[in-house]
């Protein structure tokens, strides 16, 4: 009969196993006002090179993918089928652009006013930006986009909407190296580090200050602008009334900078953001502990960034090794890990065709017997997910076991070297009418590895040079009740086994780990479970463990 087994499987962004996982990079962490679901990232999405956002999310995946999400009312989330070959993404107030490898620009969304028909041979792009401007008609605000568009001759396109004239850029306007809108202002970043806007300018919003030199980045928010200096300063003018505008005192080592509609975000060189500004839904409120910051985009009221992170570890443990028809046994997940601590989620499904669970502890009856498939998976707050399987058997309950006497064990384990581990168990049973005598087959399962045995005329087994087995009882070959049974391996492989039960190093590892570990005994067609209280002792560098338990 085939008994328990684990697989790991893979997670959404590569695989996990108890081992330590791979940091994933470009993971996609959005927060702020979430009205549209804009801050919900798709689940397991990582590995993102670029991320616009404003009510909806327009995210570049690195295999030149697109995904997008949040507000869709004009369409601006239904990316465009096949698209692929894209280097960059923008996104207006209801419409969506991306940059192709090939210079090509693609639109999709709203297009009131033109701002997705990309002028007909448009070619050469190597950035791209879009914008809106809104007005309030019989009390309706109405949404205009426009789109801007830099060619690799340093020239600049614009379409769409052109209230405050934001689509006619300079005639005059060569040299350009970058360009940024947002609102109806446009700026343009030219070679020799000079900015130069067009668009709305009604209280001086698009007044670069005289002097201005060294810009090597520009960012553009509802009502004002924010550039980068080579120096790692920043520099920002325009509309100030929630501060948008008042740079941090003593603000420098920038790498990157982003303007949201009141509020203004610097990435720093050391992986830290300074936020500044309208903080009404929490928009410059950075989450603790994120690390490996690599971007920030700013949006309406929320703030994307892109950052590294490690996929959780899922872990469960069972109850019983086996089950049997009509008793339930406790699924616990309790023993999934995350290096941020963020663990949102968790989903079971028991393999029987029944509903998926969601507590981290769930208990579960099986009403047939058969070789089911138990898969956990757990979601961070990253969107991150890993999977772990479990093979159960469910035995007939006829096949139950009476348990009326104790199980001790004590075991040794390296999880640095193969082979090398040690295990002694000693357990009184009762196998009420069944017979043991010459050929009677024994088993033992604990921490996932099974061993097996057949009793010879002196009710032993030492064929094995790593397992030997001893078994009294009162009378053999006939039908007896009370069995003591002794287990003795050697040069086993039982440390991967018993840290995916549970047994894992505390933060000092010094310390004892307590947990109950499963023992599965089978004899004479009988089968034995017990969940035995067990504690471990872990070497310094938690490579080597030692201890057992006894119980019940």
């Amino acid at each position: 009969m085939t008994r328990l087994s684990w697989v790991v499987l893979l997670g959404i962004c590569g695989a996990v196993s108890a081992a330590d996982a791979v940091k994933v990079e470009g993971v996609p962490l959005i927060f702020g006002g979430n009205t549209y679901g804009q801050c919900d990232v798709p689940s397991g999405l990582c590995n993102v090179t670029a991320i616009a956002v404003k009510n909806h999310v327009v995210a570049l995946k690195n295999d030149g993918t697109v995904v997008a999400w949040g507000r869709n009312t004009a369409g601006q989330c239904n990316v465009p089928e096949g698209l692929s070959g894209v280097i960059a993404v923008a996104v207006g107030a209801e419409h969506s652009l991306a940059l192709k490898s090939d210079g090509t620009v693609v639109a999709w969304g709203g297009n009131t006013s033109g701002e997705c028909d990309v002028p007909m041979g448009l070619s050469g792009v190597v950035a791209i930006a879009a914008g809106y401007s809104g007005a309030s008609i019989d009390g309706d605000l109405l949404l205009y986009g426009h789109s801007v568009a830099l060619k690799s001759d340093g020239t600049v396109v614009c379409w769409g909407a052109n209230l405050d004239r934001e689509s006619n850029p300079p005639p005059d306007l060569t040299g350009v190296v970058g360009i940024a809108t947002r609102g109806s202002i446009c700026a343009a970043l030219k070679s020799d580090g000079s900015v130069v806007e067009w668009g709305y300018n009604y209280s001086g919003e698009s007044t670069v200050p005289g002097g201005l030199v060294g810009v090597t980045a520009v960012s553009v928010g509802d009502f004002h602008t924010v550039v980068l200096r080579s120096d790692g300063t920043v520099v920002a003018w325009g509309q100030n009334g929630s501060g948008q505008s008042e740079v941090p005192v003593g603000l420098d080592n920038v790498v990157a900078i982003a303007a949201g509609a009141y509020y203004s975000m610097a990435l720093k060189g050391d992986g830290s953001v300074v936020a500044w500004g309208s903080n009404a839904k929490g928009q410059c409120d950075m989450p603790v502990g994120v690390q490996g910051i690599s971007a920030v985009s700013a949006g309406f009221n929320n703030t994307a960034i892109l950052h590294s992170g490690t996929p959780p570890t899922a872990r469960f443990t069972c109850s019983e090794v086996a089950g049997f028809v009509g008793v339930p046994l406790a699924f616990d997940a309790t023993f999934s890990t995350d290096p941020e601590n963020q663990l949102k989620a968790y989903a079971w499904d028991f393999g029987d065709g029944s509903p998926v669970g969601s507590e981290k502890v769930m208990s579960k009856t099986y009403n047939a017997e058969g070789t089911y498939h138990v898969t956990l998976t757990i979601r961070d707050g990253d969107g991150l997910t890993a999977s772990t399987r479990r093979d159960i058997v469910v035995l007939p309950a006829s096949e139950v076991g009476l348990f009326n006497g104790f199980v001790n064990y004590k075991a040794k384990w390296n999880r640095g070297a193969q082979n090398t581990d040690t295990l002694s168990v000693d357990a009184n049973v009762n196998v009420g009418d069944a017979t043991v005598g010459k050929d009677t087959a024994v088993a033992l399962e604990i921490a996932g590895v099974r061993f097996t045995g057949a009793l010879d005329g002196k009710l032993r087994d030492s064929s094995k040079s790593n397992c030997k087995w001893q078994v009294k009882a009162n009378t053999r070959g006939q039908s007896f009740g009370e069995v003591r049974l002794k287990v003795t391996v050697k040069k086993a492989s039982l440390g991967l086994g018993f840290n995916t039960a549970g047994a894992v190093v505390n933060p000092d590892p010094h310390d004892l780990t307590q947990i109950d570990i499963p023992v599965h005994l089978e004899v004479a067609g009988k089968v034995f479970e017990v969940p035995v209280p067990s504690e471990f002792k872990f070497s310094a560098d938690g490579k080597k463990a030692s201890g057992g338990g006894e119980g019940p």
